[in-house]
């Protein structure tokens, strides 16, 4: 059954990449989960006519976020690590953790921005164009984010560990309170702490925050402030020790008092939830 489970799967991915020539499954994905990547190498966009029908090994070639961690190797000698797996009829498939494969530090970026990337045969060739050489057209993928939640202060990814990239957007858009709407870049900060180990932590006191510019949120635009972390190497624990909840408050740069910070915190449990 599970066998059978897979194959209408996979098929059901063929249809949909017959009419593109890439596609991430699943399409809306946490950075740091598993996601495979389908190259359709018959579809009209690959423009690869040196590798349709070809026994491979086809490569993929990524330049956007980054180069992989692993490395693209050299254009005449692939890397290995990144050779792709033959799912038929012309179908290539890749999996990856984008946030291992790349190592995102720019969460919103990547998924403005998506994967640009080719596909090749290990010696790509020479003599330019796609009609010359073992590659094809330069490719872009999409990747949308988990749906995010509509409150004022929402947590990408929900389900992390202490060692994940971590991201908290501040939507001023969204605060009721008068004395905290209409905030600039620049006045935005985040109050960090954390418990470890039965013991709390914080990044700066929250009287000190203004003067931490690691706790700055950067503007994205529209209201909308974000910063990113690794919990385990924003706050000052121990080695070792195990973070089990994270605490956030929003302040502006200049506290005068209550009126200067959002009402109440916000308060997350690390690990799976």
């Amino acid at each position: 059954m599970k066998k059978l489970k897979f194959l209408a799967s996979l098929l059901f991915v063929g249809n949909i990449v017959s009419a593109q020539t890439a596609y991430v499954v699943p399409k809306e994905a946490d950075i740091n989960q598993e996601v495979t990547i389908y190259v359709n190498l018959k579809d009209p966009g690959c423009d690869c006519p040196n590798l349709v029908d070809k026994a491979g090994p086809i490569y993929i070639w990524s330049w956007n976020p980054s180069d992989p961690k692993v490395g693209n190797g050299d254009w005449g000698a692939s890397n290995d690590a990144l050779k792709m797996t033959d799912e038929g009829n012309n179908l290539w498939s890749f999996k990856m953790i984008p946030a291992e494969f790349y190592e995102i530090t720019d969460v919103q970026k990547f998924y403005t921005e998506g994967i640009s990337m080719l596909v090749k045969l290990k010696d790509g060739g020479s003599g330019g164009g796609t009609a010359n050489e073992n590659k094809s057209a330069d490719l872009t993928v999409d990747i949308d984010p988990v749906p995010g939640c509509d409150d004022k202060l929402c947590p990408f990814p929900i389900n992390f560990g202490q060692d994940d990239y971590f991201t908290v957007t501040y939507d001023n858009k969204k605060e009721e309170k008068v004395s905290m709407q209409n905030l600039q870049a620049g006045d935005v900060y985040l109050f960090a702490r954390c418990v470890a180990d039965g013991q709390l932590y914080e990044v700066s006191a929250f009287a000190d925050v203004a003067s931490n510019p690691d706790l700055l949120m950067t503007d994205e635009g529209e209201g909308k402030f974000t910063l990113t972390f690794i919990p385990e190497d924003f706050f000052p624990i121990p080695p070792g020790a195990e973070i089990t909840s994270l605490v956030f408050v929003i302040r502006r740069k200049v506290f005068n008092g209550p009126d200067d910070k959002m009402d109440g915190t916000i308060l997350l449990k690390v690990g799976c939830n």
